[in-house]
């Protein structure tokens, strides 16, 4: 049997499902590992609960977001009644032009993950790290070498290939450009009404897609602490 290839996804939210989708409808087998830094594989920053509240709406319909095992709005339909019901969503409404709570997405691909991993070809293996940061990537000539850290200490991996799929900057190295522009919104939990402006909230959602670049502008907001 042939070596399966060592693929290695850095970063574990969206990009990284649909490029596991992708990469498991190939023959080759492979061993695919996904490095993802917070407590679980499949949200991200964007849809995690631990970044966002049940009131920070996403802006795309359900019918914009590309189906992973199913699409959006099925999901939706069979998803247990009580837990719609925190997000005030009923089954019997559902349609394919919703707007959805980011963290019910959120909890949408997380689903869609571990369904893809379940019913994987048996010549393809899936690994997923969470708790897990990728240090280093060295390129060789013959591959790469990863330096990772998680709770049991640094270590190295080989692999034969690596996607970047780390998304949102929520720890900038640069410094602000203005006390109003802030280069990432996550936590929300961290964002506060300006107490001269609490009659006029502005912008407290706006979209990742839309922004340039990896900023956000958050005007009328500011940080706690």
């Amino acid at each position: 049997m042939a070596k399966k290839k060592r693929v290695a996804l850095v970063g574990g939210g969206p990009t990284a499902v649909y490029t596991l989708k992708n990469l498991l409808q190939k023959a080759d087998g492979l061993h695919v590992t996904i490095f993802e830094a917070g407590k679980v594989a499949g949200c991200g920053i964007p849809y995690s609960d631990e970044f966002n509240t049940p009131d920070m709406m996403a802006n795309i319909t359900s019918v914009e977001i590309p189906p992973v095992m199913t699409s959006l709005a099925d999901w939706v339909r069979s998803a247990d009644r009580r837990w719609l019901s925190k997000f005030g969503v009923r089954r019997d409404k559902v349609s394919d032009r919703d707007y959805y709570p980011r963290v019910l997405l959120g909890a949408y691909y997380v689903d869609q993950l571990e369904q893809m991993i379940r019913t994987a070809a048996p010549w393809h293996q899936v690994d997923v790290k969470t708790e897990t940061r990728v240090l280093d990537i060295i390129p060789d000539g013959k591959g790469f070498e990863l330096t990772i850290a998680n709770k049991e200490g640094k270590s190295s991996r080989r692999f034969n290939a690596v996607v970047l799929a780390t998304g949102h900057l929520i720890e900038p190295t640069t410094s602000r450009a203005s006390s109003r522009l802030y280069r990432s919104p996550y936590p929300v939990g961290n964002l506060e009404l300006a107490r001269d402006e609490a009659a006029d909230p502005g912008i407290f959602a706006e979209s990742h897609r839309r922004s340039r670049g990896a900023g956000w502008a958050i005007r009328r907001l500011r940080r706690r602490g």
